[in-house]
């Protein structure tokens, strides 16, 4: 019972301990590249938004016979989409929303035949829990060409940057008065450089009569390996930018966000209105918005 009773009392104390004095990060060779590349390569455009290069490994990745694969992915895709007249339509509701926001671009018929390009497939993921935005489209960006290469193959993860949820719900429930928000299409919010975006092409169209059109894709991509480090290090970037003079939305940017969930609290509501007046103001300078 004795050493059941130390046990737990340690554990509790190295759990308050992480929560208090968070440990100094030790990067492996790799993590350490991904952070160097973002901080050499990263740019913002002029209203704020930043855009960032893929921590490619190797200088030009290669997948052979990724559009042929893409193709018939596209050819299943459709069969499936056939047979789901509903899922058919939203599909087409999110590719014509990527083109609206240009968050992806048509390829000429003159750019169509690159030899570098490569083409992810592409499928949908439904989630009947969500309100709104109920059909993703996600990028198979794991999908091996005829050269047993990926395009996750050939880029840097990156390493874990936000505090473990634990720790984030524990601070959260300390509060007198909970806040919770999130990013809208936070991955979508982060521009990447137009030299890499033939690394991330699709073919799509709009039913299986008409003629398969190439796309590109222009923001930070779901199914990328590095794309959750690519944004979470953009979000946390703004507040090293700009939060001088937004202290509370900085420090609860670095400290209460898991991926792009925002957990935090306050202690009166004259004190939540300055959070969530600080945290849309900073935010807003790399064109991130809560909701």
């Amino acid at each position: 019972m004795h050493c059941r009773c130390t046990s737990n009392l340690k554990r509790f104390w190295e759990l308050e301990s992480d929560i208090q004095l968070p440990k100094e990060k030790l990067f492996t060779d790799e993590e350490k590249f991904c952070e160097h590349h973002f901080e050499t390569n990263t740019r913002r455009e002029s209203d704020g938004r930043y855009i960032v290069r893929l921590p490619l490994k190797v200088e030009v990745p290669q997948v052979t016979s990724s559009r042929d694969i893409a193709e018939n992915r596209l050819k299943s895709l459709e069969r499936k989409l056939e047979k789901d007249k509903t899922l058919r339509v939203k599909y087409q509701e999110v590719i014509d929303e990527y083109l609206k926001l240009n968050h992806m671009e048509l390829i000429s018929t003159e750019e169509i035949d690159n030899p570098k390009a490569i083409y992810l497939p592409h499928h949908a993921v439904v989630r009947d829990d969500k309100e709104t935005t109920k059909v993703r489209i996600v990028y198979d960006a794991s999908c091996k060409g005829k050269n047993n290469m990926s395009l996750n193959d050939q880029l840097a993860i990156g390493p874990t940057l936000q505090p473990e949820l634990r720790h984030i719900i524990m601070r959260w429930r300390s509060a007198s008065i909970c806040m919770s928000a999130d990013i809208v299409k936070m991955y979508r919010q982060v521009k990447t450089d137009n030299r890499d975006n033939d690394f991330q092409r699709i073919l799509w169209r709009e039913n299986p009569n008409s003629e398969i059109k190439h796309y590109k894709l222009t923001r930070v991509t779901f199914g990328t390996a590095s794309a959750p480090y690519l944004a979470v290090k953009a979000l946390q970037q703004v507040a090293h930018d700009d939060g001088a003079d937004y202290p509370m939305a900085a420090e609860r940017i670095l400290k209460s966000f898991y991926v792009d969930d925002f957990l935090s609290g306050f202690e009166n509501v004259k004190q939540g209105y300055e959070i969530l007046t600080q945290m849309n103001e900073l935010l807003g300078k790399a064109k991130f918005k809560l909701k």
